[in-house]
């Protein structure tokens, strides 16, 4: 079945439904993007899932682990996920600085 051109000119939920393909209701029809590159605002480096879960909640989970240990404060758990945040945020400044360069 192909899509007619009026059906490419609507929205992606009414094209979607003409065509016959389902949409979920309550979705807008956009990707979403992932929660750490927004917060972040991160323009030139994609980490994985699986790395976004490693300096996400990974850090967090490291740093509980050290202040349950009485190997460091309790404040790191807080610190090291916002220590490596600075150090990915830094990551994709220097890449877009070097991208740039003739």
């Amino acid at each position: 079945m192909t899509a007619s051109p009026r059906a490419d000119s609507l929205g992606t939920q009414e094209a979607s439904e003409q065509v016959g393909t389902p949409v979920s209701p309550g979705s807008s029809g956009r990707t979403k993007h992932p929660l750490y590159p927004r917060l972040l605002h991160l323009q030139h480096i994609h980490p994985n899932a699986w790395q976004r879960a490693v300096l996400g909640e990974g850090m967090a989970g490291v740093g509980a682990l050290l202040a349950m240990a009485d190997l460091a404060s309790a404040w790191s758990v807080v610190v090291l996920p916002v220590a490596v945040a600075v150090v990915v945020k830094a990551h994709d400044v220097l890449a877009g600085v070097l991208a740039s360069r003739p």
